[in-house]
């Protein structure tokens, strides 16, 4: 059988990491993967097994910031690009990881007779009222209700994400699946045994991490001001890894405020895996996820877990609290309180930690490649 992943913007990122995740374990079951590509990073390509055929199509020098008219020129010749292609292929399923107009239409206009996937990474409620305005919320939502349908199945990364597919887009229950991501990944463990440089060491300090980019959506300032909180009482150290347009904003606030020994920002990493090891605890700050890699990896890892009691996929994995702490979203009092918590008084976490990461076996390659085999299954049959 042959997929073919439409991921025109291919990044270093966890949709990408996802679905490297997912194509490796259907080439292990003998599936034939490509990926079509319109630009990506070799950041985004690295996670990638070699097995996997990348077809790039060229639509233009334009990125997100160029003017819409030359935007949706791009799209057209992408469309185009894409539906002669296809065309010409023996694809069996066409699964669309970003951009779902695109894939909608070329499956609409396709002479070939394979069907189509969306696979939905985010919460499509949250994630565009924080992100949009009103007007383009309006139009986003519009053009998901007319082309969602026209999918044999959609598949969300969370029983939030699915509410939110049906509540906001009046979607069928029974057209979306809902396969959590394959976090639990066996290589993040033999990374993860790597040597971190001896001043991050956490025999040196109590260590807290967080993984994700320098976003809004990630919400670190809450993070840094709970975790300053923390100082008053406990000499520890923070360490933020990822990249993104809010670091300025946020070097500014720890340089202001005299944190800079404390926390540190040590931007984006290959191998985060190493440092999350060795860390006490790991916090999520998100104002919103779709799913939450990261949390299943830490449980895997066997590191204690704080996330914001976002929408949709914390509270999902660690059973409503019951592997881990919650916090209100935004709330940096309450957050700063179970992070000193949780490093004063680690002992009595050790039975939580052994249910978590138990319970992230749950989300292992082979588990979740074996639930996309059966969606793929019930709608080629």
């Amino acid at each position: 059988m042959k997929l073919s992943i439409l991921i025109p913007s291919l990044e270093k990122g966890g949709i990408e990491r996802s679905i490297s995740r997912i194509s490796r374990g259907l080439l292990d079951k003998g599936w034939d993967i490509e990926l079509l590509v319109e630009k990506f990073s070799n950041e985004g390509t690295v996670f990638f097994d070699e097995r996997v055929y990348i077809k790039k199509f060229n639509a233009g020098s334009f990125n997100q910031n160029s003017n819409i008219i030359f935007l949706i020129f791009k799209n057209m010749i992408l469309f185009f690009s894409v539906l002669k292609y296809l065309n010409k292929s023996n694809t069996d399923i066409l699964l669309v990881a970003k951009n779902t107009p695109l894939g909608v239409l070329v499956k609409k206009f396709s002479s070939n007779t394979f069907k189509l996937v969306i696979r939905e990474p985010v919460n499509p409620s949250s994630a565009s009222k924080i992100q949009r305005s009103f007007l383009s919320r309006k139009i986003l939502n519009l053009i998901k209700r007319i082309s969602y349908p026209s999918a044999n199945k959609i598949i969300a990364i969370s029983y939030g994400v699915k509410d939110s597919l049906i509540s906001l887009l009046d979607l069928s229950p029974d057209s979306i699946e809902v396969i959590y991501n394959p976090a639990a990944d066996s290589r993040i463990k033999e990374l993860a045994n790597n040597e971190v440089p001896p001043e991050y060491r956490k025999d040196h300090h109590p260590t807290v991490i967080t993984i994700g980019r320098l976003t809004p959506q990630k919400d670190h300032m809450t993070l840094i001001k709970a975790f300053e909180r923390v100082l008053e009482s406990i000499d520890a150290r923070l360490l933020i890894i990822g990249e993104g347009q809010e670091r300025k904003k946020l070097e500014k606030y720890i340089q202001q405020n005299k944190l800079s020994d404390n926390i540190k920002l040590l931007g984006y990493m290959s191998n985060p895996w190493k440092f999350l090891k060795n860390s006490d605890l790991f916090v999520l700050s998100s104002l919103w996820e779709g799913f939450g890699n990261v949390i299943v990896e830490a449980m895997y890892l066997g590191v204690p877990v704080v996330s914001s009691d976002c929408e949709s996929g914390p509270s999902e994995i660690l059973n409503g609290g019951e592997l881990g702490h919650l916090f209100k979203v935004g709330d940096d009092v309450e957050l700063s309180e179970i992070i000193t918590s949780s490093l004063s008084e680690k002992e009595r976490y050790l039975d939580i930690v052994n249910s978590a990461q138990r319970k992230s076996e749950e989300y292992s390659i082979e588990t979740i490649t074996e639930q996309y085999e059966a969606v793929f299954s019930d709608i080629i049959l």
